[in-house]
C-alpha cells in the first residue's frame, strides 16, 4: 500500500541520477533501487560500515532504516578518502605541553569501494551542496553531502565531508 512521492509531491519525468540526488528526489531512487535489487544495495551498506537492521523493502532506498550517526559518519568516511572505510575517531592525537606524543590513532584502512565509482558519487554529492538539497549547508569550502527528511517533515539532516573531515 506503500506509494513513494517527491518531496513537493509533483513529478518532473525523466532526469538523470546526478540530478535525481541533488534535488532529492524520490521516485528515481526507488526505480534505481528496483534495477539493482534491495539485497545487492544491502550489501553496499553492510560494507560502508552500517550495523543497524535495514529493512528489506523499497522504503529503504529513501533512508527508512534507522541508523546512528556514526554509522553515517563511518560511510561517508569512504566517499571522503576515495573508498576505504576507517573507524571513525573522537581522538586523533594527545600531546604534552612539551609537543611529546602521548597518543595518536593508528586506523586502519579497508578498501570497499572503487576510487572511480567514489569520484563520480562525491561529484553528485558535491552538487548537492552546490545547486541542490543542500545549499543550505554551502559555507564556500569544498564539500559534499546529502540531505534528509522525515516523512511527516519534522526532522531534517545534512551529511557531509570534506576530504578531511565528516559530519
Amino acid at each position: 500500500s506503500w506509494t513513494p512521492k517527491n518531496y513537493d509531491g509533483g513529478f518532473r519525468g525523466s532526469m538523470t541520477m546526478a540530478e535525481a540526488l541533488e534535488k532529492s528526489k524520490n521516485i528515481p531512487t526507488i526505480r534505481v533501487l528496483q534495477k539493482v535489487t534491495i539485497d545487492s544495495v544491502i550489501e553496499v551498506c553492510r560494507d560502508a560500515g552500517f550495523t543497524s537492521p535495514i529493512p528489506k523493502n523499497y522504503t529503504m532506498g529513501l533512508g527508512s532504516m534507522s541508523v546512528t550517526p556514526i554509522e553515517i559518519t563511518t560511510a561517508y568516511c569512504s566517499f571522503a578518502n576515495g573508498g576505504y572505510k576507517v573507524k571513525p575517531v573522537y581522538i586523533v592525537k594527545v600531546e604534552d605541553k612539551s609537543g611529546k606524543v602521548l597518543y595518536e590513532d593508528k586506523s586502519e584502512k579497508e578498501k570497499v569501494f572503487e576510487p572511480t565509482d567514489v569520484s563520480l558519487i562525491v561529484r553528485m554529492m558535491e552538487n548537492v551542496v552546490i545547486y541542490g538539497s543542500g545549499s543550505s549547508a554551502n559555507i564556500g569550502i569544498n564539500q559534499a553531502g546529502k540531505t534528509g527528511t522525515t516523512s511527516d517533515y519534522t526532522d531534517a539532516w545534512f551529511t557531509g565531508f570534506t576530504p578531511e573531515l565528516v559530519t
